[in-house]
């Protein structure tokens, strides 16, 4: 019998933290080997150029989201890592911020991976506290990915008041009540309790045929139904989901003060979550920075890669949100570049 593998899913809301918890999870644990599964929509990973972990113990499932991705595709996705790495003592599949999680634990339980010894070991659940409406009043995937979670991580806490993080811990118990409830400020956390928590299956108790009627309905709708995606943009959606989706590119540079002004004045309300880098025109350095946007929480942050063969010179942003009007999001950032 081969040696036990563990798997951790991440999931959560777009936004949510995620990636930020991989990081914390790889910067904590040293002593561990981890091999990494990054889901993202479309054709230009932005969370996997910013997970801190080398190119070999990585695979990006892109072009959807992993709960509509053929389950042999998961499994060959393990299988793969598992056969360029070893010595990898920990696997963590980090969904798309849409992602329903009941098809993916379904692979891990039910599969010939279980033969290999790879094991579920949790299902974690990152929540933004700070712009928690924006995830579960509009949307009901993240009622979802809080129902299979045995660990629900709030993320943001100090942006939220009191008041909103009893409120939120009230919602999480009425969907999960088994779920362990875990607090993080600023993005600081001991992420011992997350790692090695000993998911049995009987967490599952009751829901199991969710999971698998969950399962077969995402295989029919994706047989049925092929998602739209091109090079120019990506609708994605769900029996009762919608969001568009589309990717900004530019080799040229981008003009700072008119990039913050409409981040300040016109930046779309229809867009629920963006992300990505950019390469500014500007009299000072840095000139590179990772933006962000969830809701109406915005940042730039200058950024240096770890990864040898990252592309300094190229701008990509990714939007994400409902009823997008993407002509005229393309037309003010053109008007922008030098």
């Amino acid at each position: 019998m081969s040696k036990e593998i563990p798997v951790t899913i991440i999931t959560g809301f777009l936004g949510s933290g995620k990636t930020t918890l991989i990081n914390k999870i790889l910067s904590q644990h040293k002593d561990k080997k981890f091999g990494l599964i990054v889901n993202e929509f479309g054709e230009i990973s932005i969370d996997g150029q910013l997970i801190e972990l080398k190119t070999e113990e990585m695979v990006e499932l892109s072009n959807g989201c992993v709960c509509c991705v053929a389950r042999e595709d998961i499994i060959v996705s393990v299988k793969d890592l598992l056969k360029k790495n070893p010595g990898i003592d920990h696997i963590i599949l980090e969904t798309s911020g849409m992602a329903e999680v009941g098809p993916v634990i379904q692979t891990f339980l039910w599969s010939d991976l279980v033969e290999q010894g790879v094991t579920l070991d949790a299902v974690l659940c990152v929540i933004d506290a700070q712009n928690f409406d924006l995830g579960f009043k509009d949307y009901k995937t993240g009622m979802k990915q809080v129902y299979y979670a045995d660990i629900v991580v709030l993320n943001k806490v100090e942006n939220a008041t009191e008041k909103a993080l009893v409120d939120i811990k009230k919602f999480v118990i009425t969907i999960n009540d088994k779920a362990t409830i875990l607090e993080s400020r600023r993005g600081e956390y001991d992420t011992v309790l997350l790692i090695g928590s000993d998911w049995s299956i009987d967490k599952l108790e009751g829901i199991d045929s969710l999971v698998v009627a969950e399962t077969n309905a995402h295989a029919e709708k994706s047989t049925n139904e092929a998602d739209h995606l091109d090079e120019e943009g990506h609708e994605h959606s769900h029996e009762h989901e919608h969001i568009d989706e589309f990717l900004y590119s530019t080799t040229k540079k981008v003009d700072f003060s008119l990039f913050d002004r409409w981040l300040r004045d016109n930046f779309p309300k229809e867009v629920i979550r963006a992300k990505g880098f950019i390469r500014f025109k500007t009299d000072s350095k840095p000139d590179f920075f990772v933006f962000h946007a969830v809701g109406a929480s915005k940042s730039l942050v200058p950024y240096t890669s770890q990864k040898s063969d990252f592309d300094y010179e190229l701008t990509r942003i990714v939007f994400i949100g409902k009823n997008v009007n993407k002509d005229r999001i393309m037309e003010d950032l053109m008007k922008m570049e030098d």
